[in-house]
């Protein structure tokens, strides 16, 4: 008896000592552990605050249909966290409604609290999975996806072109994380693969240089950017030609009209096969894709165009046509297409030529509308002072690239007389759209670089223009005031440099007042001035002369008080006579102000003034009886509306505000 119990215990003790050594080695498996976080209502509220990505499984208690999907749920959690999407599940109807969650159990999945929900089966796992790690619901708008080293690895091997911006937590990996979502949508439209990591273990691997760093992969090879991280056009040229030029197949690439303008932007040097489905645009076509490879080593990006549509924008309209983009300035081949070692060495001449770049006027209203800062000389061929001016010109064309600044030029004398411009060579600089003539000489480059410079620099001088340029500046803007002045003459250049210690107030005035000065007589004339310098404000194209103290306060507190409030502006003959040569629809107060009614008829009429302000018709008043006979005016008071220069006498009631203004829209409408 004694042997057996004996052999009984020792028979138990081995027992134990298999259950632990089982236990240990993983043959037998306690009790599961639900490896999903369960969260009440704060938890997810705080979770979704810091979270980019979450999936939320949304259960009910003691509900088998929901206690057999959490643990579907449970299979796919550890891929979830894989793609940095944190899983989570919660018993809160309520609060699942408010979501728009109808049905329970649910799957939804967040991004930055937008909510997406899954309407599949949930016993389907992998249509589960796809459902959560959908590159569509986790991709960030405006923002470039974030990825871990494992996924990066994976997408580099399967996807043959990826474009990785390798950050860390450096206020310079943020400004230029910053820069990079700036252009993300560019890219998207090239169907440019672009993703971010913070990882510098694999950035090490990868023996980048530095961090911030952007990289291309072309079939796992990394490519590494070498410019500037702050300058958005060059990167996004960088990744537009890396991806056109990453295909080995001798195929012309196709280009959309998204895209197009996105590399006429932003590509140094683009060519453009304009076809359509003719044979010859056909036959051509191969021509071209045999030079493909020959713009890869030239650094041209070359695509192809076959949507008449879009060429018509370009302002091509024969087919096929061959076009040249170098900075944005298109020049048109007009030689044998069939040729292409014709059309390499005319690449190859574009390229290395030092020419200053001829635009046509289409294309130089396109930049005056378009570019902050563009400088134009205007020039005449065969003129020996424009030959010199542009031979000095041209020694500072690439000074000028290196700052920003585009420099053209044009020959066309009827473009140049809509800007007033009568002598050639001219240089005019465009600020955000307002010309600024040169006065000086073309003897020294230097010199011309320094002033061009400067008036793109915001530490200028008071613009000059000429009578075309005024007349254009103050159709285009409610404030403008003009010293008219002597170039030379001492009083009109104090004047001018006195006017310079108030530009900047006056640009920075609530109502902004564009300063300008015009050498001119003739003008000067038309406004009725005849003694220079003089100081002319326009409001709304109306203009008032100064006529107090030639000191800045007094002028700057003059001029600001212009660009308050409504009122009436007193004119003369003279300017009465410009203003009806220069305004298609001008209403008229003539009155004798030594008269009390007549001046309280004027207090009146202001209301008259702001309403017909606000359709765009000017009001003024002159103050001249034994004038106004030559206006068709017999008898004053008077209101007479001038439509193309032809009067129109009112002859109702004056004090009848309401009539009056019928009466004039009337006359503007018919």
């Amino acid at each position: 008896m004694k042997k057996m119990a004996a052999k009984f215990a020792t028979s138990l003790v081995g027992i134990v000592f298999v259950i632990l050594i089982s236990s240990a080695s993983g043959l037998v498996t306690p009790a599961e552990e639900h490896s999903i976080e369960d969260v009440t209502r704060e938890g997810l509220d705080k979770l979704l605050d810091t979270k980019a990505f979450m999936a939320v499984y949304w259960y009910a208690r003691n509900c088998k249909r929901s206690e057999n999907i959490l643990k579907d749920m449970e299979l796919i959690d550890d891929d979830a966290k894989k793609s940095n999407i944190e899983f989570v599940k919660i018993n809160d109807k309520r609060f699942g409604k408010s979501f728009g969650v109808k049905k329970f159990p649910a799957l939804t999945f967040f991004r930055d609290r937008e909510i997406y929900i899954f309407d599949g089966d949930l016993k389907d796992e992998e249509a589960v999975l796809d459902f959560i790690t959908d590159e569509d619901n986790m991709a960030m708008p405006d923002k470039i996806e974030d990825v871990n080293a494992e996924q990066l690895i994976s997408i580099v091997e399967t996807d043959p072109f990826v474009t990785v911006f390798f950050y860390d937590e450096s206020k310079i990996s943020s400004k230029a994380l910053e820069h990079m979502e700036d252009i993300d949508d560019e890219t998207d439209a090239f169907h440019i693969r672009f993703l971010r990591i913070n990882d510098a273990e694999l950035a090490d691997d990868y023996s980048l240089p530095r961090i911030p760093c952007l990289v291309f992969f072309r079939r796992e090879i990394p490519i590494v950017y070498a410019g500037d991280m702050n300058d958005e056009n060059e990167m996004l040229e960088w990744l537009i030609k890396n991806q056109s030029s990453a295909d080995d197949d001798d195929v012309l690439e196709s280009a959309n009209g998204e895209q197009l303008e996105i590399m006429v932007e932003n590509v140094d040097n683009l060519m453009i096969y304009f076809y359509d489905n003719t044979r010859m645009s056909t036959k051509i076509l191969d021509v071209m894709e045999t030079i493909d490879d020959d713009c890869d080593s030239m650094d041209v990006v070359f695509v192809a165009v076959k949507d008449k549509a879009l060429a018509a924008k370009y302002n091509v309209d024969e087919f096929p046509t061959l076009m040249f983009f170098e900075n944005q300035i298109p020049s048109v081949y007009d030689g044998e297409l069939e040729n292409p070692e014709e059309i390499l060495a005319w690449i190859a001449d574009l390229l290395t030529g030092a020419d200053i770049e001829q635009v046509t006027n289409d294309i130089l209203d396109k930049f005056i509308s378009t570019k902050s800062y563009l400088a134009v000389v205007f020039f005449k061929e065969d003129d020996p002072n424009s030959a010199a001016a542009l031979d000095i010109l041209e020694e500072i064309d690439d000074d000028l690239d290196e700052v920003g600044i585009m420099f053209v030029k044009l020959d066309d004398e009827k473009e140049a007389a809509e800007y007033g411009i009568e002598t050639f060579p001219s240089l005019v600089v465009f600020e955000n759209g307002i010309p600024n003539l040169y006065d000086g000489s073309f003897e020294s480059g230097e010199e011309v670089f320094g002033w061009i410079v400067n008036e793109s620099s915001g530490d200028h001088t008071i613009e000059i223009v000429t009578d075309n340029m005024l007349d254009q500046i103050v159709a285009d803007h409610d404030h403008v005031a003009v010293v008219f002045y002597k170039k030379g003459e001492e009083a009109s250049e104090k004047l001018i440099e006195m006017l310079e210690h108030i530009d900047d107030e006056a640009n920075e005035n609530e109502f902004p007042i564009k300063l300008l000065r015009i050498d001119d007589a003739d003008e000067a004339v038309e406004y009725g001035i005849d003694t220079l310098p003089a100081l002319v404000y326009f409001d709304k194209r109306i203009p008032n002369i100064y006529s107090g103290d030639m000191d800045t306060v007094d002028i700057l507190m003059w001029m600001t008080e212009q660009t308050e409030g409504s009122h009436i502006e007193e004119i003369s003959e003279e300017l009465l006579q410009t203003l009806i040569k220069k305004h298609d629809d001008l209403t008229v107060f003539f009155y004798d102000k030594d008269v009390k009614q007549e001046r309280k008829l004027l207090e009146e009429l202001e209301g008259v003034d702001h309403i017909l302000e606000n359709q765009g018709i000017n009001l003024v008043k002159i103050d001249d009886a034994s004038g106004a006979d030559k206006f068709g005016v017999d008898v004053i008071p008077a209101i007479v509306h001038f439509q193309f220069k032809e009067p129109h006498v009112f002859t109702g009631d004056l004090t009848n505000e309401k009539k009056i203004v019928e009466w004039v829209l009337k006359i503007r409408e018919s």
